[in-house]
C-alpha cells in the first residue's frame, strides 16, 4: 500500500497532473460545483488522488480527508463537511443526470462522500 505523501510526489509528467486535473475540474463544474466552494478543491484533490491509488478509499476518513486538510492547513471535519455541501449543491441545485449516467445509476438520495468520489474516480480511471 502506498503511503499518500509518497503517491503525490511520485513523478508524474506535468501535463498528464494537468490533464486529469483539467478533466476533473470540468466534470465538477458540469455537474454544478463551482470553484468558489472549498468542496470543489477537496473534491478535486480526493478524485485525483484516488485515480492514482484506489487503496486510498480503504480509509477515507482515516488516510484521505486527514491528508487534503494538512494540505489545506484545516481539520479533516472541515474537509468532510465541505465535501458534503459541495455534493449536495448537485443534488439541490446542480446536474444530477449527468452523474448518473456517469454512474449508470439513478438513485434519488444524495450519495455519500464516499460513494461520490469513488464513482467519479473510477470515471476517470476508466476514462
Amino acid at each position: 500500500m502506498i503511503h499518500i505523501n509518497q503517491l503525490l510526489n511520485q513523478t508524474v509528467s506535468g501535463t498528464q497532473h494537468l490533464d486529469l486535473s483539467g478533466k476533473i475540474s470540468k466534470l465538477l463544474k458540469q455537474l454544478g460545483i463551482t470553484p468558489n466552494l472549498k468542496g470543489y478543491l477537496y473534491l478535486r484533490q480526493a478524485i485525483e488522488i484516488g485515480v492514482r491509488d484506489p487503496s486510498v478509499f480503504d480509509g477515507i476518513t482515516k488516510r484521505l480527508y486527514p491528508h487534503i486538510a494538512e494540505q489545506n492547513h484545516t481539520t479533516s471535519t472541515s474537509v468532510e463537511r465541505t465535501i458534503r455541501h459541495a455534493i449536495d449543491t448537485v443534488w439541490s441545485k446542480g446536474n444530477k443526470e449527468l452523474f448518473w449516467s456517469i454512474t449508470q445509476t439513478c438513485t434519488l438520495e444524495r450519495p455519500t462522500n464516499s460513494q461520490f468520489i469513488i464513482q467519479l474516480a473510477e470515471y476517470f480511471t476508466e476514462y
